[in-house]
């Protein structure tokens, strides 16, 4: 990977709006390529484990070039008590941190593919300490397995029966010929009401995960549907030909953390990038069908949605 070198202070643009717990400050600065990027501007020597000058890529697997990326990205983490996994560029070389939103302790920053420091002597073991992995998120763990229906409330179970219903308001829009505005309102629309079921009690956690699985999936959707309109209108690609349904990517962008978080997702990849030496080491794109990719998480949902169904009625 080639450096980019940062401009000088003086080109730096807004201060990031972050939460403090971060323990680092960014700048959107232009770029001596020309170009603007997240600058870390400053940063505790005890915290993030960021320098000053790295060049924040991405977090949570999605790209950052402007504050509002990153600025939200932290915001979402925060609202569900998640790391910010954050890719950046020092040197050349790629290093990833785990960053707490909360007030428990955070994970310095190592380059990829080299081990992380021993902790330090006297070091607090039970503190959670984050892996020093590429930035692509960890996939989803198993969901826990329901409980036995007979062991519930009648409440919880009509509580799931509701949550599969409004699941199943995302899947009649989750088409590739629905607009995809009209798919992110439907979603936006099953999530705020599903937040509003307020699912308690013995079992509830169980009926959650099953719940947060089918909405992670959606959302993952959507995401991918969204890379892939800004993806053909960049190209200017006709919509209706066969070739959107084929669409490059490389290793710095989305598409691998998608098949790191779902490894189900492989299936939609028809070639992976590739390592090029000529003139300048650089990387040729690889390609992916991204609409297989969002019909394979939208099955993916429905069943979420039918096993929970089928779990509260007593199926």
């Amino acid at each position: 990977m080639l450096a980019l070198a940062v401009a000088p202070a003086a080109h730096a643009g807004r201060v990031c709006d972050l939460p403090a717990v971060l323990s680092f400050t960014v700048e959107e600065r232009a770029l001596f390529d020309g170009g603007v990027g997240l600058v870390v501007a400053g940063a505790s020597a005890s915290g993030s484990g960021l320098r000053a000058g790295d060049v924040v890529r991405q977090a949570n697997g999605r790209r950052t070039t402007a504050c509002a990326d990153l600025e939200a990205v932290a915001a979402e983490a925060r609202a569900r008590g998640l790391f910010v996994l954050v890719a950046a560029e020092r040197g050349g070389a790629l290093v990833t941190a785990a960053l707490a939103t909360g007030e428990s302790a955070v994970a310095r920053a190592a380059p990829v593919g080299e081990p992380a420091a021993p902790a330090a002597e006297g070091a607090d073991a039970s503190a959670p300490v984050a892996p020093a992995l590429p930035a692509a998120p960890t996939p989803r763990p198993t969901p826990a397995e329901l409980p036995p229906r007979a062991d519930v409330s009648a409440e919880l179970a009509a509580k799931a029966v509701a949550a599969a219903a409004l699941l199943g308001t995302v899947g009649e829009a989750a088409r590739v010929g629905v607009p995809i505005a009209a798919y992110e309102r439907r979603l936006d629309e099953a999530t705020n009401a599903l937040a509003a079921l307020s699912i308690a009690g013995e079992g509830g956690a169980a009926v959650r995960a099953v719940i947060a699985e089918a909405v992670g999936y959606y959302e993952a959707a959507r995401d991918i549907r969204r890379y892939q309109a800004a993806a053909i209108e960049h190209a200017r690609v006709d919509r209706r030909g066969a070739s959107a349904q084929s669409l490059p990517y490389f290793s710095d962008s989305e598409v691998p953390h998608w098949m790191a978080r779902y490894p189900f997702l492989d299936e939609s990849l028809l070639q992976a990038p590739r390592t090029t030496h000529m003139l300048l080491p650089g990387e040729t794109a690889g390609r992916w069908n991204p609409d297989l990719a969002v019909a394979l998480l939208w099955e993916r949902a429905r069943r979420a949605a039918v096993r929970l169904d089928a779990w509260g009625r007593g199926g």
